[in-house]
């Protein structure tokens, strides 16, 4: 869903040393959102939902990338109400078959 250059680009990473660790948290995001969302594999073939859904990904990915110093850990209370906003709108939302955005 979403490329390692596409979250590079994101999180403002220029360089290839952290590729293999931002390619982990790419797939820890989705599975993250696959966990938190009932129906998530029919509701992602909707447009809408997948924006939210690379939207959500992407606010994890950063948050994870910039606080991977678990010494210092600590979520962004705009982090936790950006991700928690997301998930509700995502689990709640109407995403029938067609793809309107």
């Amino acid at each position: 869903m979403l490329s390692l250059d596409d979250v590079k680009n994101f999180i403002r990473v220029d360089y290839d040393d952290d590729d293999n660790l931002i390619n982990l948290l790419i797939d820890n995001a989705e599975i993250y959102l696959k966990d938190a969302i009932d129906d998530y594999d029919s509701k992602i073939k909707n447009e809408r939902f997948q924006n939210k859904a690379r939207l959500a990904m992407l606010v994890l990915i950063s948050n994870w990338y910039d606080n991977r110093d678990f010494a210092e850990f600590k979520v962004d209370e705009k982090v936790r109400y950006t991700i928690h906003s997301l998930i509700q709108q995502m689990k709640h939302g109407n995403y029938g078959d067609n793809n309107e955005i």
